[in-house]
């Protein structure tokens, strides 16, 4: 049991007590939590916290900072206003080092704790006596106020669809505009036989997570494995390291071979490209290259589901870059 100010945290169980009151966050905020005290004083990179704390699963390093944010949130306030992990930049974090202390005591009549949080239950405030003819006063000025908000509003909202619906639009902007509706990409649940993804009749549900190196993805025209369109996944964000474009909940079953093909510039800034299928118990298979990608022609990518997999919840590319560049990959033809 590691404790620390008015916390206890047992790194075994992965729960964190706040007096004698479990404290209500996730088991991987919880374990980022206890790598961080195990090795107090020292810093610990992105890369450590995540080997550390989700093995083998690959995630981002926006849920490392994600797991941080809740926990200096938590901790600040037990510890006056200053961050007990502290943020150590291009470097990592580092838990500081606390010198034993005995737990403080509220003086009488005074409640130091938050109002109202999450883990606590509501308090009730301490009020302020204040004459009534003042309340009705103030009382009158908020009315007003928000009378005139309210108006303000309503004169806006009026404004902004007599611009649109009136004769304003001239009818090539609306013809464009029924054209982009008619045009609104479809998922693989309008097509309960769906067994290929080809991009046709636009990105059949296929997303960007995380938008950091590709800034966005769509039915292209421009080149095609088969048929008239691939997926265009565009690159130009400012961030490295890792970024997916993939379906959720994938209608594959076990056994079957997921084939796909992957077309991307000869000039690039990509190490590696992964076409992978995680299931639902968060097993990962994958077809990956590093070496033996074509470039500026398409490449064959399979990967196989195994026979006692568990259904599919995510099936995609991940591609890995040690550099930002801009460019575009073309992804075609996934079917099984």
């Amino acid at each position: 049991m590691l404790q620390f100010g008015n916390f206890r945290l047992d790194p075994d169980r992965l729960i964190l007590w706040r007096g004698d009151e479990t404290v209500p966050i996730g088991p991987r905020v919880v374990h980022t939590l206890a790598t961080l005290v195990e090795h107090q004083g020292q810093v610990l990179s992105k890369e450590e916290l995540i080997e550390r704390v989700w093995g083998d699963t690959t995630v981002e390093d926006s849920n490392v900072a994600h797991n941080i944010l809740i926990l200096r949130k938590l901790l600040k306030n037990e510890s006056s206003g200053t961050f007990i992990i502290e943020n150590i930049p291009r470097r990592g974090y580092r838990f500081r080092e606390l010198s034993p202390s005995r737990p403080q005591t509220d003086p009488p009549g005074v409640d130091l704790k938050p109002a109202a949080t999450d883990s606590d239950g509501p308090r009730e405030r301490p009020r302020l006596e204040i004459p009534a003819g003042n309340v009705l006063a103030r009382r009158g000025r908020v009315r007003w106020i928000v009378v005139a908000g309210i108006f303000s509003c309503l004169l806006v909202t009026a404004a902004y669809f007599v611009g649109r619906y009136s004769g304003l639009t001239s009818p090539a902007d609306q013809a464009a505009r029924n054209s982009r509706q008619a045009e609104q990409p479809v998922t693989w649940l309008d097509h309960p036989a769906h067994s290929k993804y080809e991009f046709e009749n636009g990105e059949e549900g296929w997303v960007v997570r995380p938008r950091m190196m590709i800034t966005r993805a769509y039915s292209s025209d421009e080149h095609a494995y088969r048929g008239k369109r691939s997926l265009a996944i565009v690159f130009g964000g400012p961030f490295t390291r890792k970024s997916q474009v993939y379906i959720g909940n994938p209608p594959i079953v076990a056994g079957q071979e997921v084939t796909a093909h992957i077309r991307c510039p000869e000039q690039n800034g990509l190490e590696a490209i992964a076409f992978f299928a995680e299931d639902r118990n968060d097993a990962w298979n994958n077809d990956w290259s590093r070496v033996r990608l074509a470039r500026g022609s398409w490449n064959d990518f399979s990967v196989h589901i195994p026979a006692d997999s568990a259904p599919l919840k995510r099936l995609g590319v991940e591609f890995t870059s040690a550099s930002p560049w801009s460019g575009t990959c073309y992804l075609d033809s996934v079917e099984w």
